[in-house]
């Protein structure tokens, strides 16, 4: 026997998670939920999560929920959900809730951090500020943005640790500046969620957008990756100055590959297949050209992992289409577009493959479960 788990929700109302037998997922297992050290339940893990089915655990039958809110005394109460019969806790099975006389309780602690984050990679041009904006609103102050005026700083693992472990109430981030994905920090589980976009589009929306807002970029490390006459240029000089530079500066060749690779892959690995296996690892990854099927299959993975998300819309801010113009030199046969589509060909295998790994299955948290179940 091998008994596996894992509690997706921990609150007076909604104690939930799943729980299995690895050595033979037909056998149905139970958990018990104890209270200040009393059994209270013993609940079966039987009922159906899609979720579940496809990360491999069995025929998928293998959640369970319960309402701890009648069995909570006045003040501070220690809960634990256990693998029946046994003294083994069902991973993040641990906490403490405060149970008042009406019969209420309010979750004031965990024993490892507080429960998830969920990180928005916020890829430059790619609908991550109409998306940031969404989290805002639902999680309020709940949501931190870690951006700096530094267009090439990124955080050290270090340094995010801590910030979850200064501050535990965040559980929301957005930031440009985060490129290496370590399954946790601080003790919290890290659900990695980002949007790509077509390459091409997004390099001329970085161009757009630099000649919207050129006036109020303070950013020098930026300001030295343009041209000095960025909003005077055509879009295609505009190009032009980017794709011929010697130097390395955002947009010349790849940017999401290496935004994806570059700080999390060892000497001499090949990029495109470094980032593919970077992005396995997320939790969602959505397709700002769909972004109305990308959220409507995000809402649905975050409700099956018994996550807080937003119902809204998203909303349509920080755009820059009216300045595109004339855009027929993107093609192979002008000189200036030959060199934007060669410049983004790897881009472009990335966005295909992560577009076809949306249109194929949605996207299951098979990662996120082999995480908590040991099998990462």
């Amino acid at each position: 026997m091998s008994l596996i788990g894992y509690i997706d929700i921990l609150t007076e109302s909604c104690i939930s998670g799943w729980a299995a037998d690895e050595s033979d997922f037909g056998r149905q297992v139970f958990v018990d939920v104890l209270i200040n050290t009393l059994l209270v339940a013993s609940i079966r893990a039987g009922v159906f999560r899609h979720d579940l089915r496809q990360a491999g655990i069995g025929d998928g039958c293998k959640s369970f929920q319960f309402d701890a809110r009648p069995y909570l005394q006045p003040g501070h109460n220690d809960i634990e959900v256990r693998h029946a019969g046994t003294e083994l806790p069902v991973e993040r099975g641990q906490g403490r809730l405060i149970g008042t006389n009406r019969g209420g309780a309010a979750l004031i602690a965990q024993t490892e951090g507080t429960g998830p984050v969920l990180a928005h990679i916020h890829v430059p041009k790619c609908a991550g500020t109409s998306f940031r904006v969404l989290l805002e609103g639902c999680f309020g102050s709940r949501h931190i943005c870690l951006y700096t005026d530094d267009t090439y700083f990124v955080y050290s693992e270090d340094t995010l640790r801590d910030h979850l472990l200064r501050d535990p109430a965040p559980r929301v981030f957005s930031s440009h500046h985060v490129r290496t994905f370590p399954r946790r920090l601080a003790g919290r589980e890290m659900l990695y969620v980002t949007f790509l976009r077509d390459p091409v589009q997004q390099f001329v929306s970085y161009m757009t957008h630099v000649q919207k807002h050129y006036s109020g970029i303070t950013s020098q490390t930026l300001l030295e990756s343009l041209p000095p006459d960025a909003p005077r240029l055509t879009l295609r000089e505009f190009a032009r100055w980017l794709l011929t530079q010697d130097r390395d500066i955002p947009f010349r060749e790849n940017h999401n590959v290496n935004f994806f690779a570059r700080h999390n892959a060892p000497a001499g690995a090949d990029y495109l297949q470094a980032a593919k296996a970077a992005l396995s690892g997320f939790f969602f990854v959505g397709i700002a050209d769909r972004m109305d099927q990308s959220m409507d299959k995000l809402r649905a993975l975050a409700l099956a992992a018994g996550l807080e998300f937003p119902m809204d819309p998203i909303p349509t801010v920080n755009t820059s289409g009216e300045l595109r113009g004339d855009l027929s030199w993107i093609d192979p046969a002008d000189e200036v577009g030959a060199l934007l589509l060669r410049s983004v060909e790897q881009d472009r295998q990335l966005y295909d493959w992560a577009a076809a790994r949306l249109e194929a299955t949605g996207q299951s948290p098979r990662n996120r479960l082999e995480l908590s179940a040991g099998l990462a």
